[in-house]
């Protein structure tokens, strides 16, 4: 990260087979699909759920959780928006209203596509797994998960994870 924490890739399952990648946590105010993740990784490590052992021989699961570990904010510390970072649509900025190039503290995309730490970090694990499919997950807000029955869309995200656990 710009601060230098580090970003962890954890796979498991049959390394001989693209994998299906989890990535969540790029903007640090959206921690509850983190909270999701963290959920499967440990239903993954404890084979609880369904029956992960079948899954786990003709499948692996990578996943890269907290990608945004240095601010609580949509931004990371350099105040950027990594989902914005990346090379694809850099500079077009398709959800912005105003200049992607300046600082605007919830758009601001990077000095240049992909020169962002947390950007290169995901890449480089896409390069390096290349997964099937990548699932990128995002909570639309400052949803926190200890306020998650506090909304329409707190009680929906909720009402999901209690779906999953419940299929335990």
């Amino acid at each position: 990260t710009v601060n230098g924490q580090k970003i962890v890739a954890y796979a498991t399952g049959n390394p001989t087979v693209r994998p299906v990648m989890f990535v969540d946590g790029l903007h640090g105010l959206e921690d509850t699909a983190s909270e999701i993740t963290y959920k499967l990784m440990s239903d993954l490590a404890n084979q609880k759920a369904i029956n992960w052992k079948r899954v786990l021989n003709n499948n692996r699961i990578v996943i890269i959780t907290w990608v945004n570990r240095d601010t609580t904010d949509r931004t990371n510390a350099h105040n950027c928006d990594i989902n914005r970072n990346f090379d694809h649509f850099w500079g077009q900025c398709p959800t912005c209203s105003h200049d992607a190039t300046a600082q605007w503290p919830q758009s601001y995309i990077g000095e240049s596509p992909n020169s962002e730490p947390e950007t290169q970090a995901v890449i480089k694990a896409i390069d390096l797994f290349n997964p099937i499919v990548l699932i990128d997950g995002h909570t639309g807000g400052a949803q926190r998960w200890s306020v998650c029955k506090s909304n329409k869309l707190s009680s929906s995200i909720y009402n999901i994870t209690k779906i999953y656990r419940d299929w335990e």
